[in-house]
């Protein structure tokens, strides 16, 4: 491994909060996280105002440590010429970085904003080499690649790339790769793109299979994972390639950043100081637990691709800790030996059910073992033999703000001073960096009692209300002076405001760029094609393709490539060609390792084969597509692919380095779509729109893997399905939305739009509802217009 590329180790935490930001620095974090009021993944976080948010980054750099601000959302056309100024107040206070999603974005802020760092954030699902090749080239200094990525993929990245790589050791996981979930977007109008996930993945959820019930009772919450916590696999991380170890939890309270940054600190130390004696001791697990976890914890995607023991299927919140079982009810008091230690004021629960729960709160301490009787309140449910577990430890909560929260943090510096009579008294600050002189009023003679050097040394190094602490170093007294207590205040005071100006000097910036015209944002050669009138099936099935190929009203075909053999794509090709139809092979949902050395294998038969072009839908298969000498084909971009902006289509097609076709976004209305002006672009006019793409499997979690791929159905508790197909030979799910997306009934609209293509996006379709559909047979089910009326915030 590259040394070089090791040289940083970071904690990286997070900060909902300036109160969380504080503990975060003072439990050790190298950099902290955190988003502003607009723009950020977390729009129900605390966030920052912009002087609270400058005041943060003021914060972090008298501490030395780095301050990433959060834009990882998709901007809408309006937006995205908010965000230079929007950006401008804290990229001039020294701003370390920015995390993006938007690609438009990337490239804005590139030309505008030199030498502010670009980490690519998680939400870009970038699996693998190829994406973050194409990020460094880009002038990405960080990625912050899929959660689902296993150690041995962080450590191709690692060789391949100079990126520092930025990875998620604890805290909430999605069910979904991130940036690939449209769930809470489409069922309830806040979409996770925009920071507004309203987590639909910690709702309950029956799964069926030919209308049998096929999850166990109490199982109930099939989306939900575990809470990663990886501090005992820290050593594997490291050594993959990891610089950077991300703490989630924005909206978490500033105990919980103190105290889990304050362990993942303590083991970063341990293993750079002593790798060959690293072991996690068991009580930091137990305080882990207590702060928050679901079910316990999972390692996550690092050891191993998906299974049942990463999910939290029992309830979607925290748990607590186990401290034991009812001996018995007597009156309206729960009786109980403890197997762990109680304190005063903590809260435990008694779960009854999925939604139902009893809740005591401890008004006394009881050792572990001791007999404890506590009052409660509606405990007639309760049995003996029922599990307590404490979901707060209030001693836990007082000693992190004793130790860590309440405690000011201070930066050591050291100075000396010049006390001569007849002359201005003299003083000098300074640390590793920085040197500051600052003179005060001219020394006097005593006329009583002179000044000591004790005095003045106890006096100065009074540095209250200060980031700092002072060392005195050198008292230099000529003669027998004398200045008020007044005057030698104002001179520490003066050195410590001119100590903590020359720190923040340093990271400020004032080259600033001019704002490129509305007009030029986004300015790129915009290729449009002869216009089109096509209709156009995406199928999933060859059985579905073989339906589509002799219907005559279908102009091209998009066909899941992964279902064909590369061995028969040039004959299904010459079938469509002679049917009259254009054919495109569709990459898959996931571009794992295993997908990417597949492909390459068949490189020529790719770029030189005789069908019409190739529908990414990664950031990954994006550039490896266009890495390829010679792509003589169309590329086609999905709608997963995001430009919700010109400035983003721009950016596809200045790098595509062939011919680009895209599908228009499903997230925007139509009022959105026409402000893109696409008119060689396609809609999706029908189909069931893919809400989740995610590595897990229902099939093994709930039957087992059975490499087979079936279809399963997803029932929430207002009884809505949700189809769920497993892919098997690349290995990941896709929940659909039940209610197919249909704009038959809004004609006119879509004419408006003049898009280019008509997609009918085949899923779990029949041959012969395939035929239905294009026939314009509704069949009496039940239909969505998607977003295409009333958008997302």
């Amino acid at each position: 491994m590259n040394k070089n590329k090791m040289s940083l180790i970071e904690v990286l935490s997070p900060a909902g909060s300036f109160e969380s930001l504080e503990a975060a620095v003072k439990a050790g974090a190298d950099a902290v996280y955190a988003g502003g009021q607009k723009f950020g993944a977390r729009a129900y976080a605390g966030n920052f105002q912009e002087e609270e948010m400058k005041k943060a980054i003021h914060y972090a750099h008298l501490h030395n440590k780095k301050l990433y601000m959060t834009i990882n959302t998709l901007f809408k056309t309006n937006e995205f010429e908010e965000l230079y100024e929007y950006l401008l107040p804290y990229y001039k206070e020294g701003l370390d970085a920015v995390i993006v999603q938007d690609m438009g974005a990337a490239q804005m802020i590139r030309q505008q904003f030199p030498g502010l760092d670009l980490h690519a954030s998680t939400q870009m699902t970038v699996m693998g080499v190829e994406g973050a090749k194409f990020l460094q080239e880009l002038g990405f200094t960080r990625v912050v690649p899929a959660r689902e990525l296993s150690l041995e993929e962080i450590s191709e990245i690692r060789k391949q790339t100079d990126l520092e790589i930025e990875t998620f050791v604890h805290g909430a996981l999605c069910f979904s790769y991130s940036g690939q979930c449209l769930m809470s977007s489409m069922l309830g109008g806040r979409s996770g793109n925009r920071g507004r996930c309203a987590q639909p993945c910690r709702l309950p959820y029956d799964l069926y299979q030919d209308k049998k019930k096929i999850n166990k009772n109490g199982e109930s919450y099939l989306l939900s994972p575990r809470d990663l916590c990886s501090v005992e696999i820290l050593p594997e991380i490291l050594s993959a390639g990891a610089n950077s170890l991300k703490i989630e939890g924005r909206m978490k309270r500033p105990e919980y950043v103190a105290a889990v940054t304050k362990h993942y600190r303590r083991y970063v130390d341990l293993y750079m100081e002593h790798a060959d004696r690293y072991q996690v001791r068991q009580r930091d697990m137990q305080e882990l637990l207590e702060l928050y976890n679901r079910g316990g914890f999972t390692k996550g995607y690092y050891l191993t691709h998906n299974g049942r023991d990463m999910m939290s299927m029992k309830r979607p919140n925290h748990m607590g800790y186990y401290v034991g079982k009812i001996k018995e009810i007597r009156k309206n008091k729960v009786i109980f030996y403890c197997e762990a230690d109680i304190h005063k004021q903590d809260i435990l629960e008694i779960s009854l059910d999925k939604e139902h729960k009893v809740e005591l709160t401890s008004p006394i301490d009881a050792k572990c073992g001791s007999l404890i009787s506590l009052n409660g309140k509606q405990i007639r449910k309760l049995r003996p033999g029922m599990s307590i577990y404490r979901t707060r430890n209030q001693k836990l909560l007082n000693e992190l703000n004793e130790q860590i929260i309440r405690i000011e943090k201070k930066e050591n510096i050291k100075g000396n001073i010049t006390f001569s009579v007849g002359k201005p008294v003299m003083m000098r600050v300074w640390n590793d960096d920085i040197s500051v002189t600052v003179t005060g009023e001219e020394v006097q003679e005593a006329q009583n009692q002179p000044v000591t050097k004790e005095h003045l040394k106890k006096q100065l190094q009074k540095t209250g209300g200060t980031p700092f602490s002072l060392e005195i170093e050198e008292i230099i007294l000529e003669g027998k002076g004398f200045l008020p207590m007044g005057a030698i205040k104002e001179l520490r005071r003066n050195a410590l405001m001119e100590m903590e100006k020359s720190i923040l000097r340093q990271k400020k910036r004032h080259d600033i760029k001019k704002q490129i015209s509305k007009t030029e944002l986004g300015k790129a050669e915009l290729k449009t094609e002869d216009t089109r009138n096509q209709t156009i099936a995406m199928v999933s099935d060859m059985k579905q393709a073989e339906a589509v190929l002799t219907h005559h009203g279908i102009d091209a075909i998009y066909l899941q490539a992964e279902l064909l053999p590369f061995e028969r794509w040039e004959s299904f090709s010459e079938q469509c060609h002679n049917a009259g139809k254009e054919i495109y092979y569709m990459m898959p949902y996931v571009f794992h390792k295993r997908a990417k050395d597949e492909w390459q294998k068949y490189r020529n038969l790719i770029s030189k084969g005789c069908h019409d072009g190739i529908l990414v839908r990664t950031l990954d298969e994006f550039a490896f597509i266009r890495g390829f000498d010679q792509f003589d084909k169309r590329m086609i971009l999905d709608s997963s692919l995001y430009a919700y902006h010109p400035a983003a289509e721009a950016f596809y097609r200045q790098y595509a380095g062939c011919e680009v076709r895209f599908i228009l976004p499903v997230e925007l209305n139509e009022i959105e779509l026409k402000q893109l002006k696409r008119s060689d672009a396609d809609l999706i006019v029908y189909g069931h729109q893919p809400l989740m793409i995610s590595a897990q499997c229902q099939v093994k979690n709930h039957l087992k893997c059975q490499k087979k791929e079936v279809c399963l159905t997803l029932k929430d508790r207002y009884r809505k399905e949700f189809p769920v197909r497993n892919f098997c030979y690349y290995c990941y799910n896709v929940i659909y939305n039940g209610e197919p997306l249909c704009l038959e009934n809004l004609q006119h609209e879509v004419d408006d739009l003049n898009p280019g293509g008509r997609i009918y996006r085949f899923t779990i379709e029949s041959p012969t509802e395939v035929i239905s559909v294009l026939e314009g047979n509704r069949n009496g089910k039940n239909y969505t217009k998607g977003h295409f009326k009333r958008g997302i915030e």
